[in-house]
C-alpha cells in the first residue's frame, strides 16, 4: 500500500482519497509513502489544527481548526509538503472549502518539483463529491492480510515477560 501512495505521489496527483476504517494503520503507510517520494508529512484535523505525525503543532498550529484556514496554508506553502487532512470529508458540505479542495486539485500540479505539495483526505467513506471526483484517486486500504497479522502478533508475543511468553 504505501509503495502505490509513494508511486501516486511521485506521479503528481494531487489529490488522494484514502478510505480507511483503520487511520492509525493508514498514517504508518503515509508516512513510508511521504518519505519514500521525499515529502514532508503535515496533518491536520478539526481538533488539532496542523500537527506533525507526533501531534506538535506546526505551521498555523491551532489556528488553523478552521478547515479554510489549512487550505489557504497548504495554498500558501512553498515547501515540499504532503498534507494529511483528517475527515475533511465532513467539511466538504461547505462551498467554500469545496471550492478550496478543488482549485489546489487544479494548480498543485503546476507547482515546481521542489516546492511539490499533493493532499491526502483520509476518510473512512469512499463519498467523493462529484465535484472533486476528476481531481481525486480513491485509494481503499485493505484489511490486514495473514502476513501482516502475524506479524502483529509476534509483535505482541514478544512484548510480553518471558514467563507469560513461554506459557
Amino acid at each position: 500500500v504505501a509503495a502505490d501512495i509513494a508511486a501516486l505521489l511521485r506521479a503528481r496527483n494531487p489529490l488522494l482519497w484514502i478510505v480507511t476504517r483503520e487511520e492509525s494503520r493508514a498514517e504508518r503507510f503515509i508516512l513510508e509513502a511521504a518519505q519514500a517520494a521525499q515529502y514532508e508529512p503535515r496533518f491536520w484535523d478539526c481538533a488539532t489544527g496542523i500537527s506533525g505525525f507526533n501531534g506538535e503543532p506546526q505551521d498555523r498550529g491551532t489556528e488553523a481548526i478552521d478547515p479554510g484556514v489549512a487550505i489557504a496554508t497548504i495554498r500558501d506553502s512553498r515547501q515540499r509538503q504532503l498534507w494529511v487532512l483528517r475527515d475533511m470529508h465532513k467539511f466538504t458540505a461547505d462551498a467554500f472549502v469545496l471550492r478550496g479542495l478543488r482549485s489546489l486539485a487544479r494548480t498543485l500540479p503546476t507547482a515546481p518539483r521542489g516546492k511539490a505539495r499533493a493532499i491526502i483526505v483520509l476518510t473512512p467513506v469512499n463519498d467523493v463529491p462529484p465535484e472533486l471526483a476528476g481531481h481525486a484517486v480513491v485509494v481503499e486500504i485493505p484489511l490486514p492480510d495473514r502476513a501482516e497479522i502475524a506479524a502483529l502478533l509476534d509483535a505482541a508475543i514478544a512484548a510480553l515477560p518471558d514467563d507469560i511468553r513461554e506459557k
